[in-house]
């Protein structure tokens, strides 16, 4: 018996990116290709979201949002604007943009009070500015920066960036860490 040589085509034995199954998504509406994105940036969503500071519970509701919005709208995914990854990702945070902003102006429940809540503040331990100080100083200059034009001078994302001339994402970042340092330095010394 005698074995053939079969020439295999490059393209075959290569894994499609995800830019591909994206393009095939909107193009065939196939729910294979669709599991496989899903698998593949389900735990990634996820955890992103939770690093944005989302509660798992509701990092896990918006991430099945999302990916049920990347099914829905994978025809408005343009590879020559954005990666999937880029594309997917900036979906579940304007989901967890609109989630907030939805709970901002959602009223308070009225099974608590004024009262009630005052007192919930009473009982906690008052911040000693020094301390506040030091734990600032603790930052990387830029996180101070940063949370010295949002917190004390009430400027906006906006605003601090183009006084600092930094990108609007580094400023968002720069909150976000610094403000996760002073939680957790705060919750050690409480």
């Amino acid at each position: 018996m005698q074995l053939k040589s079969v020439k295999v085509d490059s393209m075959q034995t290569q894994t499609p990116s995800f830019n591909e199954l994206l393009i095939k998504l909107a193009e065939v509406n196939d729910r294979f290709v669709f599991k496989r994105i899903y698998e593949h940036f389900a735990p990634r969503v996820k955890q992103y979201l939770i690093g944005l500071g989302c509660l798992p519970e509701i990092a896990e509701e918006l991430m099945q949002e999302a990916l049920m919005r990347v099914y829905q709208r994978a025809h408005q995914f343009d590879a020559s604007k954005a990666q999937a990854s880029t594309w997917i990702f900036r979906i579940a945070r304007n989901l967890m943009i609109d989630n907030l902003r939805k709970d901002k102006i959602t009223p308070m429940q009225e099974e608590y009070s004024a009262s009630e809540i005052e007192l919930e503040y009473e009982h906690q331990p008052m911040l000693d500015g020094k301390k506040i100080q030091q734990l600032m100083q603790s930052l990387p200059h830029d996180q101070t920066q940063v949370v010295h034009l949002t917190y004390f001078l009430g400027l906006s994302h906006s605003q601090i960036a183009q006084k600092l001339s930094m990108p609007i994402g580094t400023v968002k970042s720069n909150l976000r860490l610094a403000v996760k340092h002073l939680r957790s330095a705060l919750e050690v010394e409480l």
